[in-house]
């Protein structure tokens, strides 16, 4: 059995982004065992799933601190459910075709990554909060030429209880950090890992050999009935 861990807060639209996610997996994520799914935060009225009910110890929290609280909050149901591993996914992510496997991949250097960022949109909230990642790793002693960039919109396979480690010591210190970069850098995989391109789309065409992505907005407003079409059979987690 796999077990997804899926944050999801409430959203204007009832979750329809969410939904769809859900059915991408339900028809093309086929791996061993089958797939246990709990959500932390919020259920949709729509959903019938087992969740962990969370909210932000401080909803003004910058975003990526509000997402370590969260991300905690599941692993430690997790633990208690003596879960061991767990699957992460946002719940805007759509898995395109089917894959009976999960990798997990990286964006290459974070140095690489975040003087790209620095030069293309200094002021912009996620170069802020990837600058601040780097400034936490670099003061737990960690060798700047070895940290990995693990901000990719696609899954990524959670130890729970080193996670719970890593996580808990960002959460006291209130830092606002991408925990996924902090989590594999502190914690690296046991499991082969590889630097992969993103899969956000710009546009419906996706990105071509990524079987994970996900879109914006702009873009799911003008492109939504086109996932709907293709994933119109509900899926095991919809009442």
């Amino acid at each position: 059995m796999t077990d997804l861990l899926i944050p999801h807060v409430p959203s204007m639209d009832s979750g329809v982004e969410f939904r769809h996610s859900l059915r991408t997996l339900d028809s093309n994520l086929h791996l061993p065992g089958g797939l246990d799914l709990t959500v932390v935060g919020h259920r949709p009225e729509w959903a019938e799933f087992d969740y962990e009910p969370h909210t932000a110890p401080d909803p003004q929290a910058p975003k990526g601190l509000r997402m370590v609280w969260a991300v905690l909050a599941g692993l430690r149901r997790a633990e208690r459910d003596g879960v061991r591993e767990v699957l992460y996914l946002s719940d805007d992510y759509f898995l395109l075709y089917p894959q009976t496997a999960v990798s997990n991949v990286h964006a290459g250097s974070l140095g690489a990554k975040l003087t790209g960022e620095m030069k293309r949109r200094p002021e912009h909230w996620w170069t802020r909060t990837l600058a601040e990642t780097w400034r936490y790793l670099r003061e737990t002693g960690a060798d700047e030429r070895k940290l990995i960039c693990w901000e990719m919109h696609a899954p990524l396979w959670v130890e729970v209880s080193s996670a719970i480690e890593a996580l808990s010591a960002v959460a006291d210190s209130g830092r606002d950090v991408f925990w996924r970069t902090v989590y594999r850098n502190v914690c690296p995989p046991r499991q082969p890992a590889y630097e992969a391109p993103d899969g956000r789309w710009d546009s419906w065409r996706g990105v071509a050999g990524v079987p994970w992505a996900t879109v914006d907005e702009q873009i799911w407003a003008k492109r939504g009935r086109e996932v709907a079409r293709r994933f119109a059979e509900k899926s095991r987690w919809e009442k």
